[in-house]
């Protein structure tokens, strides 16, 4: 009978552990399910970030690439402008056409 008695405590304290052991195992597991959300959130608010960053680089370069383009046009008419109107001071008063090519 006390043998018994014994093997049905064994029994119990066993069925104890296993089960705190179970209930263990399922709090990490919902623990680390969570953290596995929070970092799927957090990779796609990452994405998110990254993709708007490039857009706004992209639209930075382009500004500045329009922008040096503009003031090499701008540059290039001024001086084919006064190119023209050194020329055009050449044809009409010769003498001064060696300081007009100086100049250029």
């Amino acid at each position: 009978m006390q043998e018994e008695q014994l093997e049905q405590a064994v029994s119990n304290a066993a069925a104890e552990t296993d089960a705190k052991l179970v209930q263990e195992m399922q709090q990490r597991e919902e623990s680390l399910s969570n953290a596995l959300l929070e970092a799927r959130a957090s990779l796609g608010n990452m994405q998110r970030l990254h993709q708007a960053s490039q857009n706004q680089l992209f639209t930075m370069q382009s500004q500045t690439d329009e922008q040096e383009v503009s003031q090499r046009a701008f540059c290039t008419y001024h001086f084919f402008n006064t190119a023209v109107c050194l020329l055009t001071s050449c044809i009409q008063q010769p003498a001064v056409c060696t300081i007009a090519m100086c100049l250029l």
